[in-house]
Formats: C-alpha cells, structure tokens, sequence
C-alpha cells in the first residue's frame, strides 16, 4: 500500500521482453495461447519497445527492442517456430536477461516444466 504522498510520474512507456516456450510441449493448443499473448504485446508496443526469445533446446532471439517488425511479421515468424525439442529454460532466460534493457519486464509464456538444463529459480531475483 502507497501512501497518498507518493507519486511517481512515469513518462517512458513500459519495455517488455518475451520468453517464448518453443518447445514440443508447447504444440497444439498451448501454441494458440502463446501466440495471442505474444499478439498482445506486439500491437500494443510503442514502437517496437519490446524484445522476444523463443527457446527449446537452444535459445534465438526472435526480436530485439527497437527493430522494426510489424505485429503481424513478428506473430509470423513466432508460429513458423517448429515447436520441438525439450524445455531448456534455463537458457531461454539467460538469453533474456542478457539482451534486457534498464526497466525492462520479462514475460515468461511457458507450461514451466524444464526438461533440460538446471533449474531456472537462480535467475528469478534478475
């Protein structure tokens, strides 16, 4: 609770970062459901100020904050994804926090059950 004395004025739009689960797991329905979230974000993005990594065995980074990709190019390029693999979590976050910018949120979209690699807990204070 914040007292009615405290305000803070906010003048930069929010930076958001998508972890995008990618792997086999995530096929089917689940694909549907990441990509919505992801549509989300995309359109409702301030020019571009959002990055997104898709991870499966491996981290890619799908977008980097401030390149110019349209909301529907990006959503292309996320449900050309193969969705395969195991759940590397670990090293999606790693890619994350290392492209992340100051006052950035991540989002992570992920059924959260790594299958490979060590448990991600030791990131989350990042």
């Amino acid at each position: 609770f914040l007292s009615p004395r405290v305000r803070e004025r906010v003048t930069d739009p929010p930076r958001v970062s998508l972890c995008l689960d990618t792997s086999r797991s995530m096929a089917d329905e689940k694909v549907e459901w990441l990509g919505v979230a992801s549509a989300m974000v995309a359109v409702n993005s301030t020019s571009g100020r959002y990055s997104a990594v898709a991870f499966e065995n491996e981290a890619r980074i799908l977008k980097r904050s401030g390149d110019r990709l349209s909301p529907r190019d990006f959503l292309g390029r996320l449900l050309e994804m193969p969705y395969r693999g195991y759940t590397h979590l670990e090293d999606g976050l790693r890619a994350v926090l290392q492209n992340k910018l100051a006052r950035q949120s991540v989002i992570l979209i992920s059924d959260g059950l790594f299958t490979a690699g060590r448990d991600p807990v030791y990131l989350a204070p990042r």
